[in-house]
């Protein structure tokens, strides 16, 4: 994904770290990424835990597969109806149109259970300064479902660290409680695990003992 800087416009900076097309993932007929049983979560006093992302080219489901390990509950990957050109540029296109019209893209995932999680852990990309145009549709779908749930974002970036991602969050699903959220830039992202046990730490969540 990444080209030298176009004519006019950032183009590395408005896809921010979009990252990885893998299998699709849902709760409803696709199964889990990695699911462990919600009770072992509750046991350890995070509360029955979600983790979920959108991810292009791999970066933040590593950031997401580092918090899973740590909190337990379920892994689910985010994937559009429709899948993003091949072709960088036209994928910038597209996600630039989604992001000034709001027309985002409809998708492939939905979680029928996500009222009854406790935290739910949302990570994006960052495209453009701002949460990318699939999670801000996830969001969409399910902002009634999570008001009153605790919700930690998650981003992986190339400049922009947070961008205006909680003003997004709280735009569109004003009802979440909304906690601190992590950035960890694109390059350091196949090695997240320092990052995310301090910011877990910050939340004031437990951790899992993990063999390293």
């Amino acid at each position: 994904m990444s080209r030298p800087q176009a004519t006019g416009i950032d183009r590395r900076r408005f896809l921010g770290v979009a990252a990885g097309a893998t299998v699709a993932v849902g709760l409803a007929g696709f199964g889990f990424l990695h699911g462990v049983p919600a009770a072992r979560a509750q046991a350890r006093g995070v509360g029955r835990a979600l983790t979920v992302f959108y991810s292009r080219t791999g970066h933040t489901r590593s950031v997401a597969e580092a918090i899973h390990r740590r909190v337990g509950g379920d892994l689910v990957r985010v994937d559009t109806a429709t899948p993003y050109p091949e072709d960088y540029d036209a994928t910038v296109a597209q996600a630039r149109r989604e992001r000034d019209s709001g027309a985002w893209p409809q998708l492939a995932t939905r979680v029928e259970s996500i009222r009854d999680y406790d935290i739910v852990f949302l990570g994006t990309p960052i495209w453009g300064d701002h949460l990318n145009p699939p999670m801000k549709r996830f969001l969409s779908d399910h902002a009634a479902a999570l008001s009153g749930t605790a919700l930690a974002p998650f981003a992986t970036y190339i400049v922009s660290r947070m961008g205006q991602v909680r003003g997004n969050i709280l735009d569109i699903a004003p009802g979440v409680r909304l906690r601190d959220g992590l950035a960890i830039r694109g390059e350091d992202a196949a090695r997240p695990d320092r990052d995310v046990d301090v910011w877990l730490g910050r939340l004031g969540l437990p951790l899992r003992q993990i063999e390293r």
